[in-house]
């Protein structure tokens, strides 16, 4: 039944039971295929549909490493945190894509891949299948840690251009005709 929670699982399987004695079809339990999701997500989420060129294209090539580590027939309601592990860890080492290989990459893609990922499982969520049930019913990531950049790169600054950013503060404050416009300036 996909839960753990006692009440959930009391409740599924009445629902089971009470269609099976009715003679009706039991729950419809077809795949729901990652390929399918990313390409039913690009085409029809409006929140994607909004985005800039190359933010789209940014997540179709996200897109395109998920499927090529979990495969386009991979049934999304079996993923767990181990299998986020994995990508996590073969990501950062540089995926096969088929024609190419990606190169190593850090912590902040495989966040973002994830990301995508997650987006994409939660828009499943509020699809209405032809029956009038959910396509996906659970999240099946509940609690996924997304890992984090621990030593980003952050831009330093040269000595040098600390010390000539704070002489040009210092010319425009000399200039400055006001208390009000010499103090913005050195703030």
């Amino acid at each position: 039944l996909r839960t753990a929670d006692v009440i959930e699982a009391e409740r599924l399987g009445l629902d089971l039971l009470a269609k099976l004695l009715a003679g009706g079809p039991p729950i419809e339990d077809a795949p729901v295929r990652l390929g399918d999701v990313w390409e039913r997500y690009r085409t029809t989420c409006a929140g994607y549909l909004d985005n800039l060129k190359g933010t789209k294209q940014d997540a179709e090539h996200r897109a395109r490493c998920l499927v090529a580590f979990f495969g386009a027939s991979c049934d999304v309601r079996t993923l767990s945190g181990h299998d986020a592990k994995a990508y996590a860890t073969a990501r950062r080492a540089g995926l096969d894509l088929g024609s190419e290989r990606t190169r190593p990459v850090r912590a902040k893609s495989v966040r973002e891949d994830l990301g995508l990922l997650v987006t994409m499982l939660r828009y499943a969520l509020t699809v209405r299948t032809a029956t009038g049930g959910r396509w996906l019913r659970d999240f099946p990531l509940p609690g996924l840690k997304r890992p984090r950049e621990l030593n980003a790169r952050q831009p330093v600054a040269t000595w040098e251009r600390f010390t000539a950013t704070r002489a040009a503060i210092a010319r425009l404050a000399e200039r400055a005709t006001t208390d009000a416009e010499r103090w913005r300036w050195w703030r």
